[in-house]
């Protein structure tokens, strides 16, 4: 009887543990690294005022983020444009019939 538990409990310990508790691991892995990313510096530079230093994971996301913004403007100029040349189409059109 007890050599059979003392296998048991072997096998059991050959065996890695559950699949959710080694994705829970690997999540609290995840959630410690993300926790120790540097925040940015200020760094004073004599006359220039601030500048921030970031660490290359913090930039990659501004810029994404600078990006998107961009591009939406961009989109939303082209709108404008386009209605401000139908615009003067339809003034064009109005001078030229008086």
């Amino acid at each position: 009887m007890q050599k059979e538990q003392k296998e048991i409990e072997k096998r059991i310990a050959e065996y890695p543990s559950s699949g959710q508790e080694i994705i829970r691991r690997q999540w609290r892995e995840r959630k410690k690294k993300s926790n120790k990313e540097p925040k940015p510096e200020v760094v004073p530079l004599a006359g220039h005022g601030q500048i921030l230093t970031q660490k290359r994971n913090y930039n990659r996301r501004v810029i994404y983020r600078l990006k998107n913004e961009n591009t939406k403007l961009e989109e939303e100029l082209k709108k404008y444009k386009k209605s401000l040349k139908k615009i003067r189409q339809r003034l064009n059109r109005s001078t030229e019939k008086k």
